[in-house]
């Protein structure tokens, strides 16, 4: 192993060099596999990805929309996490149209959410057509 050292070394360099100046360089299929699981790890870009519509007539309450980010939270597979708002308010802030605000309804003044609506699913189907 003495006798091959020098070799080792100056292979090591080469590597060294070669990561300094490219990087990793992970193949493509490494590449896909980390964008999914970054993805799937972001639960606010899925929810509202998933959950809302952005729309510039759009209203949601602020109850509202905290009740589905909380059941979608636990849905994927985070049962007993405290659901903090902060996150998804900060990026609902960021979208252009989007403001925390005042809507009437009903001769009643709600605050929410301008811009957004709450995507209907298919429970909240069944649950509107049993109640009539």
């Amino acid at each position: 192993m003495r006798k091959e050292a020098p070799g080792i070394l100056y292979r090591w360099m080469l590597a060294a060099r070669e990561f300094l100046d490219i990087g990793l360089n992970p193949p493509e299929c490494v590449k896909a596999a980390s964008k999914e699981m970054f993805a799937d790890a972001d639960v606010v870009g899925r929810f509202l990805n998933e959950c809302l519509s952005f729309t510039p007539s759009g209203f949601t309450p602020s109850e509202e929309l905290q009740i589905a980010y909380s059941t979608f939270v636990h849905e994927v597979g985070h049962p007993d996490t405290f659901v903090e708002m902060m996150p998804l308010y900060r990026r609902l802030k960021a979208f252009p149209g989007v403001v925390l605000g005042r809507h009437r309804s009903n001769g009643q003044q709600l605050r929410g959410w301008l811009g957004i609506n709450v995507k209907q699913t298919e429970t909240d189907e069944t649950l509107r057509q049993d109640s009539h």
